[in-house]
């Protein structure tokens, strides 16, 4: 009797203790808090685009990594404008395509245009000439050696988040991450979708199948996620943080979006 009775004690508080994960609230920001650290934005020339890095965390479910390595060739154009991006997921390796919003593809565009392609085919490199996220290797005491580097990862693009909404929320800054970002996203596509939106939400946050099927015999469908960020485009309504439209700037494709 003992013999399978055992560990059942460890079992119970293995289970008690997945069940209060489980059970933890997701956190996510409110549509009032995504418009106000979008005001809250001040940009210049060479500084950091935190209102494009924003765009692209809310409209393609990226996290710094993701953003940080993304390249030009990753951009899919429409008639030379930016129309979709495609590439794999930092983290698992899974294929994601976005179609961009239009907001997005503005920010996009204007950025590229202000900062034209120099050497290698990183997009965002700050105007130190290094990347925004990169790993560093630091020696813990003068006299180690190489092996005995702590590496860390330097993420100016969390850095200059978290400055900003201490900026935008002053007494409730707390636990507000980039990662938020991508949290709230997905969890807007649950709300406002509910045919596939768990697949939905695996295509846009470029989460592994969760099943078998799904990783070796059904193809995946594009076009239900290019329906749901329609929805989630207009449920954001970023327009109206589109930058102001210099002489020299490109134009959109005729027809491509309504109203231009």
């Amino acid at each position: 009797d003992n013999g399978w009775m055992s560990p059942m004690p460890s079992l119970v508080r293995r289970l008690k203790f997945v069940n209060k994960r489980e059970t933890r609230p997701i956190e996510f920001l409110k549509d009032y808090e995504i418009h106000k650290l979008f005001r809250g934005v001040k940009e210049r020339k060479n500084k950091v685009p935190m209102r494009l890095f924003m765009a692209l965390a809310l409209n393609c479910g990226y996290t710094q990594a993701d953003i940080q390595d993304l390249k030009y060739e990753h951009i899919l154009f429409y008639k030379g404008w930016a129309h979709s991006i495609q590439k794999k997921r930092t983290k698992t390796q899974q294929p994601m395509k976005h179609t961009l919003w239009k907001s997005t593809a503005f920010m996009l565009m204007y950025y590229l245009h202000e900062h034209p392609k120099q050497d290698g085919d990183t997009i965002f490199i700050a105007q130190n000439g290094k990347p925004y996220v990169q790993l560093v290797a630091k020696q813990r005491e003068p006299d180690q050696s190489m092996t005995e580097m702590k590496i860390y990862i330097r993420d100016n693009i969390g850095n200059c988040f978290r400055r900003l909404v201490a900026k935008v929320f002053p007494t409730d800054a707390k636990g507000k991450t980039f990662r938020l970002l991508r949290k709230t996203g997905a969890t807007t596509i649950r709300s406002i979708s509910t045919n596939d939106s768990l697949l939905c939400e695996q295509l846009y946050l470029g989460h592994r199948p969760m099943s078998v099927a799904r990783q070796h015999y059904t193809a995946i469908e594009i076009p239900r996620l290019d329906e749901v960020l329609l929805e989630l485009e207009k449920h954001f309504d970023l327009d109206q943080y589109i930058p102001k439209r210099k002489q020299d700037y490109p134009l959109p494709p005729t027809n491509l979006y309504e109203g231009i």
